[in-house]
């Protein structure tokens, strides 16, 4: 287990002066308004925001940023890392650290003052153990992990410590009540309600919904309870779970479809050859049955897909990563990684710099408790973001379950290939 901090502080000077401004502004935003939610009605108690929780802006922030290196399980002890090639499961942690990087770096002439500590964990080990070893209660921020269980775990203690912790990746975990917990990439039940939304706004609620998957940990997952449940909301009666023992057992779906109600059916699979051969056969019949299909935000990945999609087939998916590679921004974040790395940034370098950046500037702005005021859309290199609470109710009261990026693409894909999709 490792941590390393790294520093970008500008000058203290100009800092006091810019901390004094932005304090006394948004105070006066704080007294114009009412929509500030002090106090929240949480679940089983009620906490208050205050104003000094809220504007209180540090000369320098902590931000905890915790990835699942999980360098114990690859090197045996310190001196063998730099004898040996990097073991490719640790490329996701380490090209989203990278990115961020990059960003701390550009932190350096500006009056975003960042203490960067960089925890390796991962589920493996216990976090309680990690937590106290490196203060992570003393932190302003906790950023990272890459995978569900880990999330599940920093965010229980987020919230026991009353600490933001930024997601940056979707994940199949949707907490409780965690008003701590945000979201940067909407889990797939929440993308699934987005799609739903546009069925029924076009098909009406009488539909014949269905789930297929393959009989796997990873598609069970994906087709859990949570995505059953919220199709039986809008459906109006819980879908078919289809589970087929392989590729080729498609034929038993048409036995599934209804020639009179509009067919719903959510290919809940990142296998992209499986998700072939379903949408082949969905192709075929789609002459009589009426059928919408409800992708996974990988398939933007695969756009040979298109070969399988007939004419009358449709196919909706969410994406929350377009990227628009001529924008000045990403040129210049472009040209700074390959000096920096002399390699191409991948998706998660991206989502790395991105996140940094934003996280940075929203400290400097509005302190610890940004995402209280993170009312407007911000655009990101690869789309954008605007954090809303996601509400609970209980007894009568309403609570924060947890802050949940709204700003989804809706992509369909066609025998043309992937596009944005357009409401009719």
């Amino acid at each position: 287990m490792a941590a390393m901090v790294i520093s970008s502080c500008a000058n203290q000077k100009a800092h006091k002066h810019h901390k004094k401004k932005k304090h006394v502004v948004h105070r006066e935003e704080a007294e114009a308004q009412d929509t500030i939610p002090a106090p929240y009605h949480y679940k089983y108690k009620m906490e208050k925001l205050t104003h000094a929780d809220s504007f209180q802006i540090k000369p320098v922030y902590k931000v905890a940023l915790i990835l699942p290196f999980d360098l114990d399980s690859f090197y045996p002890n310190r001196s063998a890392i730099a004898f040996n090639n990097i073991p490719k499961a640790v490329y996701p942690a380490l090209d989203f650290y990278e990115g961020c990087l990059v960003a701390v770096d550009s932190f350096k002439n500006t009056k975003v003052n960042i203490e960067l500590n960089v925890i390796d964990y991962s589920n493996r080990h216990n976090f309680e153990t990690i937590a106290a070893k490196y203060k992570l209660n003393e932190m302003d921020l906790l950023l990272g992990t890459l995978n569900s269980s880990d999330a599940r775990v920093v965010a229980d203690f987020a919230k026991t410590n009353k600490i933001n912790f930024v997601s940056p990746v979707a994940s199949s975990f949707v907490p409780e009540f965690n008003p701590y917990y945000l979201a940067l990439n909407p889990n797939v039940a929440n993308q699934q309600i987005k799609l739903l939304e546009i069925i029924e706004q076009k098909y009406g609620n009488e539909l014949n919904t269905l789930v297929i998957r393959q009989n796997n940990a990873a598609e069970e997952n994906v087709a859990s309870a949570s995505i059953s449940n919220v199709m039986k909301k809008f459906a109006g009666a819980h879908p078919v779970e289809l589970i087929l023992p392989s590729r080729t057992a498609v034929d038993s779906i048409v036995a599934e479809l209804d020639s009179i109600k509009h067919n719903v059916v959510f290919l809940a699979s990142n296998d992209w050859v499986f998700a072939n051969a379903v949408l082949k056969k969905l192709s075929i019949v789609a002459n009589h049955y009426p059928i919408t299909v409800l992708g996974m935000p990988s398939w933007i990945n695969h756009d040979n897909l298109k070969n399988a999609v007939g004419k009358n087939l449709e196919v909706l998916f969410t994406n929350s990563y377009l990227l628009n590679r001529t924008n000045y921004e990403y040129q210049r974040f472009h040209r700074n990684f390959t000096n920096r790395y002399h390699i191409r940034p991948s998706e998660l370098a991206i989502r790395g710099y991105t996140t940094m950046l934003l996280c940075g500037a929203m400290l400097q702005q509005y302190g610890a408790r940004f995402n209280y005021f993170m009312h407007d859309v911000y655009p990101l290199l690869y789309g954008k973001l605007q954090l809303k609470p996601v509400w609970g109710k209980e007894r009568k009261r309403t609570y924060i379950q947890y802050f949940n990026n709204q700003e989804l693409e809706v992509m369909r894909l066609n025998n043309n290939g992937i596009q944005l999709y357009k409401a009719q």
